[in-house]
């Protein structure tokens, strides 16, 4: 059995042939455009996904705690409620098939039309993530970047329009994308540079050298998504500072200029809240783009980082988490809710009244 290395066969090296050593890959590169036989390293892959598989779990715990919270609170009330949770509910479906696809023995057989309904499964609900955090974006530059939405209060009926017309867009949007490569799929009519392929192994969209199938139909709509978020965080953060300069200049009653400044420390919270978000999703959709054009796997350092990198990734549902409910105020509502804070007064005056019975009498002469 001979080695292949970077398109080039070497000789010199035998091995024996192992079904756990060994797998058949279809490879496309300058000089190799067939199947091949390709060595694998079993330990580094099962400690790279020992640690994906643990933080994929973590993240569809906490996801599920926080899309359990905002339904059985009064935030599902508002868009911003309803949105957040469709934005958790995509992200626990992506994060449950990965899940799903970690453990080998829980994986659907390669070349199976279940293995390629995961792969097109998993895009679309990946294409729903960043689809709802546009939504998210779109929502609050049109609640607070326009001075007619920041000073008239819309009525219930019009946000449930409005939500109905972000749920088309979010779920729908991402069945067109989706369908483009599932189509190009069957029909076997592209060149073979972007042809799309699953990988069989992973139940993924094949993603390899000479093949940019997944750039061009995931993540080049993923980028468009993540600039337009951009465009829309820069022009809120330039309204924000207007208003808060004509607040400080307005020559309002005390009263209105209260509740101004009140509604502007309310919107400026809950876009703190998606900046953070953005970010966290920025900095993990940069890593794939780099990762299309580079190898990580060509020397242990750089495996290394895109080990520690994939489970960075994997935690976003803990993030989400963080950054959604780790709050005083939210935290105050679990404490009076699951009777913490009387719990908490009961101690401090059962403490108190200890102490003072303990107090030494003194008898009257």
């Amino acid at each position: 059995m001979t080695e292949i290395d970077e398109g080039k066969v070497n000789v010199t090296k035998h091995y024996t042939v192992d079904q756990s050593v060994y797998c058949i890959e279809h490879a496309l590169k300058k000089t190799m455009n067939s199947f091949y036989f390709f060595r694998g390293f079993p330990e580094q892959t099962q400690t790279k996904f020992l640690y994906t598989r643990v933080a994929m779990a973590i993240s569809c715990v906490f996801l599920m705690l926080t899309i359990l919270y905002y339904c059985c609170s009064n935030e599902k009330q508002t868009v911003f409620g309803k949105t957040l949770i469709s934005y958790c509910t995509a992200s626990f479906m992506a994060f449950l098939v990965l899940c799903y696809l970690a453990f080998d023995d829980t994986r659907p057989e390669a070349g199976s039309p279940i293995c390629t309904g995961l792969a097109f499964f998993l895009l679309y609900s990946t294409l729903t993530i960043f689809t709802w955090m546009n939504v998210m974006c779109i929502d609050i530059y049109w609640t607070f970047g326009s001075s007619k939405s920041f000073s008239s209060r819309q009525h219930r009926s019009k946000e449930l329009k409005r939500f109905v017309l972000y749920s088309l867009y979010a779920w729908g949007s991402p069945l067109v994308v989706t369908a483009i490569p599932l189509i190009f799929y069957h029909l076997d009519v592209l060149p073979p540079s972007i042809q799309v392929i699953i990988n069989e192994k992973k139940c993924l969209l094949y993603k390899g050298d000479g093949n940019y199938a997944q750039f061009l139909f995931s993540t080049m709509a993923l980028a468009l998504l993540e600039i337009c978020n951009l465009i829309l965080f820069v022009r809120t953060t330039i309204y924000c500072l207007k208003v808060k300069r004509e607040i400080s200049k307005m020559n309002d009653t005390h009263a209105l200029k209260g509740e101004r400044r009140q509604k502007l420390n309310k919107f400026r919270d809950r876009f703190g809240l998606l900046l953070k978000l953005f970010l966290i999703m920025g900095v993990s959709f940069l890593f794939e783009v780099v990762s299309t054009f580079f190898d990580f796997k060509k020397n242990s350092t750089t495996a290394v980082v895109e080990t520690i990198w994939d489970t960075f990734n994997c935690l976003q549902g803990l993030f989400i988490f963080v950054i959604f409910l780790v709050k005083r105020r939210i935290l105050k509502k679990f404490e009076q809710k699951v009777g913490l804070t009387r719990l908490r007064k009961f101690s401090l005056v059962s403490s108190a009244m200890t102490q003072t019975s303990s107090l030494p009498t003194i008898s009257k002469q």
